[in-house]
């Protein structure tokens, strides 16, 4: 296979690592490889690197290759795996697996965060939003909402616990209308179509909700977010999951 860009030269792909070329069929480009701080990548399990390279490690591409996925802006994902461990044999395929699967137990590398809106009843708790908020912030999103009570203070609540930060887009126009737990306030002063900023979220979750949820949700869907409703929630969450808005085709497969 040839490897090299502008060059013809076949290039074995583990020596090509960190140049130019695109080295296996998971390393992507050298930019991205070159916003890996080396810091993250010691030798030295006591510098409590992010990605700890040792010499006995059976995992080195996973090392590499994970924060370059996550640094990634248009990700494309394949239909299906191109190989099932490397060809070294299967004496290591546990060890490989354990090492791997503590890599992807770490928190997202890439500084962009996207944001989750949480959505639902402006006048009751729910539990089920604290945890959203909580587990949503525990592996690094923003955590997006109305900025108000409810279901939206719950969320936020809930994020706060996690150490995380959270985003109110309020309707008014005085940012002291946000509920405790908001640490970035924007008073917008639209109102209720505060509700458009709140869909455009990278991805929105609705606990419970009514009329205001309806409408954050229909924008989301016409905007192809990711939508998820929580069905054991009574109230629109629970009258939407897993249904469709309308028959248009949001994504071809």
């Amino acid at each position: 296979t040839q490897y090299g860009i502008g060059d013809t030269r076949p290039v074995p792909p583990r020596d090509a690592r960190g140049q130019p070329y695109w080295t296996h069929l998971r390393t992507f480009r050298n930019f991205l490889f070159r916003r890996i701080r080396l810091s993250d990548l010691g030798l030295d399990p006591n510098t409590h690197a992010r990605y700890v390279v040792t010499p006995d490690s059976v995992a080195h591409d996973w090392s590499y290759c994970v924060p370059i996925w996550e640094q990634a802006k248009k990700v494309k994902a394949l239909s299906g795996p191109l190989y099932l461990y490397e060809p070294n044999g299967a004496r290591n395929k546990e060890s490989r697996e354990a090492e791997i699967t503590q890599i992807m137990k770490l928190p997202p590398y890439s500084k962009r965060v996207d944001m989750v809106a949480v959505v639902g009843d402006a006048g009751k708790f729910h539990r089920e939003a604290f945890e959203v908020g909580f587990h949503l912030a525990k592996v690094g999103f923003l955590v997006m909402t109305g900025g108000l009570e409810g279901v939206m203070l719950d969320a936020c609540a809930g994020a706060k616990q996690a150490r995380g930060i959270t985003v109110g887009i309020l309707p008014g126009s005085d940012p002291q209308d946000a509920n405790p737990f908001i640490d970035i306030r924007i008073p917008t002063g639209l109102g209720l179509f505060r509700n458009g900023i709140v869909a455009n979220a990278s991805a929105l979750i609705v606990v419970g909700g009514g009329s205001g949820s309806r409408s954050e949700v229909a924008q989301a869907w016409s905007r192809k977010r990711l939508i998820v409703a929580m069905k054991h929630v009574p109230g629109f969450s629970q009258e939407c999951a897993g249904k469709k808005l309308d028959d248009r085709v949001r994504y071809k497969n």
